[in-house]
């Protein structure tokens, strides 16, 4: 009797185990930000305390941050998964006790590098961040 009883917890188990992995896929699936296709111009502006801001401009076909700016090799970092952490843009390395803060037309953005779609005429900022 206990035996039936345990397999029943293990096949309970299994089938909310699954309906909890279905539906976190049915949420990345819809929810996760998507990239466009098409030719895009966007906008990366690097600003520093020592230096005068710095406007690039970015014609790309990419759908996402990261592949627009590695096309023009502006950031470098440390690989955390599948997500790159930006340790240096445009040339200019985050020291120790600084980072680099993402945002876009002045709004922290959710997302990272890696992460975040691009339309055409985004303008983007790299804002080197002295940690408090």
């Amino acid at each position: 009797m206990d035996k039936k009883l345990s397999n029943k917890k293990i096949i309970a188990s299994a089938s909310v185990l699954i309906v909890i992995l279905l539906a976190l896929f049915f949420v990345y699936h819809n929810f996760f930000p998507k990239g466009t296709e098409g030719e895009k111009n966007i906008t990366v502006t690097v600003i520093t305390p020592d230096h005068d801001p710095t406007e690039i401009k970015i014609k790309t076909n990419a759908e996402f941050l990261r592949q627009a700016l590695d096309e023009k090799n502006l950031v470098q970092g440390t690989m955390y998964g599948d997500f790159l952490m930006v340790e240096e843009v445009n040339g200019i390395k985050a020291e120790e006790g600084w980072w680099w803060s993402l945002t876009k037309e002045g709004l922290m953005l959710e997302t990272g590098v890696d992460s975040t779609p691009i339309l055409d005429g985004d303008h983007y900022e790299f804002t080197l961040t002295e940690i408090n």
